[in-house]
């Protein structure tokens, strides 16, 4: 079973109005509730993607004939597939057309990320998605806990940090994208040790992290860090906020 429901988007149309905002800022909040999203923005590669991936989720926001014709043929193509319509007019000749073609639910066409989020979230409660809701999904991140001397992994593991290697991750996390530059990380990590009477400073960046990596891998636990050549460093994937 996939752990994160996969929504299949379908935008047609330019770069602008609600077109831009589905692909924008709706998926970012749907991406950020740990939706996996793919978009499709034409009808030929909405069906071929669909046969392809085998989406938990299909969100249709074209014209109201190729969102007509899409869920008729998916519906078809995969009978547990569930659809939400977003449509321009909300004249119940429309709305008898989306639900007769096959649709579960709809909404404006214009809906705001929040709305959107909150359909969506209507759908997965129903039968024949995955079993773990996006509110348990959100949770499958890492997370620096206990103030942050525990760093959490996706599937429970809790490694112990040193005082160095609570700085590091904390700048790293709080850095926008999560992309830290050398200097900065250094300097959260004097910080931390010039604030501590713990003994056992790493002076090296690349000591630090070398034994992170190694402390990890002895826990099983493989560290998603990334080095970026002449900037610094990423952690390569979903963080929650800290927690006490």
């Amino acid at each position: 079973m996939r752990i994160r429901p996969l929504i299949l988007l379908f935008t047609p149309g330019p770069d602008a109005g609600p077109m831009a905002l589905l692909r924008g800022d709706h998926a970012t909040l749907l991406r950020a509730q740990g939706f996996e999203l793919d978009i499709c923005r034409d009808l030929n590669s909405t069906v071929e993607q669909a046969r392809r991936i085998a989406p938990d989720l299909l969100v249709l926001a074209g014209p109201l004939a190729d969102n007509c014709l899409a869920a008729s043929y998916m519906r078809a193509l995969q009978p547990r597939l569930k659809v939400l319509a977003l449509l321009d007019s909300q004249d119940e000749s429309a709305l008898l057309q989306i639900l007769r073609s096959g649709a579960d639910m709809y909404g404006p066409l214009r809906a705001s990320p929040e709305l959107l989020l909150a359909l969506t979230l209507g759908l997965c409660r129903q039968p024949g998605v995955p079993e773990r809701s996006p509110a348990d999904i959100s949770s499958a991140a890492w997370a620096l806990v206990d103030r942050g001397w525990v760093l959490s992994s996706p599937d429970g593991n809790c490694v112990d940090l040193t005082t160095g290697e609570r700085a590091f991750l904390q700048a790293l996390f709080l850095a926008p994208g999560l992309r830290a530059r050398r200097a900065d990380l250094m300097n959260a990590i004097d910080i931390s040790y010039a604030s501590s009477t713990l003994p056992g400073k790493e002076t090296r960046l690349g000591v630090l992290v070398s034994r992170m990596r190694r402390k990890f891998q002895a826990r099983g636990v493989a560290l998603p860090l990334r080095a970026i050549h002449g900037f610094g460093y990423m952690f390569a994937a979903r963080v929650r906020p800290a927690t006490t």
